[in-house]
């Protein structure tokens, strides 16, 4: 069972994600949750939630991310390990 199901998720009250997703907001722990979370001790199932919606809580909070940085970053990350692999390769070839 995970939050999407729970009665204390407020389906009205979200947060979207930077980039996609959205977490919902929990009326019992007073904070956002990822509907694919493992329903807590406070779990309480709310049974007119159709499982369709249960479905797209779910799949909204698996898909969350609030990651703004821009790809650029993310680039250059990418080619700074390139570099440091091919380097550790080459001292490793120097080496024997």
């Amino acid at each position: 069972m995970t939050c999407s199901s729970c009665k204390y998720l407020k389906e009205d009250k979200k947060y979207e994600g930077a980039l996609c997703g959205t977490k919902y907001y929990c009326k019992k722990i007073k904070e956002y949750v990822d509907g694919s979370n493992y329903c807590c001790s406070a779990y309480d199932k709310l049974y007119s939630r159709s499982y369709y919606s249960c479905d797209k809580i779910c799949e909204e909070g698996r898909k969350f991310s609030d990651d703004d940085r821009p790809i650029s970053y993310h680039i250059a990350i990418l080619i700074l390990i390139i570099l440091l692999g091919l380097l550790a390769t080459f001292l490793n070839n120097i080496s024997m």
